[in-house]
């Protein structure tokens, strides 16, 4: 059966970045995986990336103009009734596994929180919510490995796994023409805000630093 991977968000960050890479190594070494997500977002990823033409068919978009939770959950669970039922799906944040349930589908799910550890008592919905899925889901990737320790006692620990080497990226592509180092300094020049004293210690500073760098 297929495999696919939802982005729930919006725009460009660390986790999609991650996971636009991840499947851009696996559809490279013949992997049938797609990439779900809402349009805005994979207009951005079509944009920011035109050498990865040989993956760009992956992206499946939900049609929508401006993000709102509320229609993305319309949107895929129209994009999911065109689907075959029992495939695999995979949420890097924000598993929505209510709208598989009757499917058959087979759901996992990362957990890139390295800072709450979720539980029915979290404090948070976003911490009440990932433990609900850790019940659900059938593996749990965990990007942590204080949280992965911190979560041996639950009952779904046999599911969790460490992500493997932390993370993965796809290499750069080498530049076709060298760039020039661009420095821009933001502030205000107002006295006591101790703006001019950082110009007037950076000589030094870039100095030391040559010294001292391998």
């Amino acid at each position: 059966m297929p495999s696919y991977i939802v982005l729930v968000s919006p725009s460009v960050g660390g986790a999609e970045k991650r996971f636009f890479d991840i499947l851009t190594g696996l559809r490279r070494n013949q992997v049938d995986v797609s990439l779900i997500a809402p349009s805005s977002l994979i207009d951005r990823l079509k944009a920011d990336h035109p050498e990865r033409a040989d993956v760009l068919e992956a992206l499946v978009p939900v049609p929508l103009p401006h993000w709102s939770p509320v229609r993305f959950l319309v949107g895929l669970f129209g994009r999911l009734r065109t689907l075959p039922k029992g495939s695999t799906f995979h949420y890097p944040v924000n598993c929505l596994w209510p709208l598989h349930l009757g499917r058959g589908d087979r759901i996992s799910m990362s957990m890139v929180d390295c800072t709450r550890v979720p539980s029915p008592r979290g404090g948070t919905r976003a911490s009440v919510w990932t433990w609900l899925a850790l019940h659900v889901v059938r593996r749990v990737d965990v990007l942590s490995p204080v949280m992965l320790r911190a979560m041996q006692g639950y009952r779904s620990a046999p599911k969790m796994t460490l992500t493997p080497g932390g993370t993965y990226l796809v290499p750069p592509t080498v530049p076709m023409a060298p760039k020039s180092p661009i420095v821009v300094f933001l502030g205000r020049l107002v006295p006591g805000k101790g703006v001019d004293d950082l110009l007037d210690v950076l000589p030094a500073l870039w100095a030391l630093l040559r010294e001292t760098r391998p």
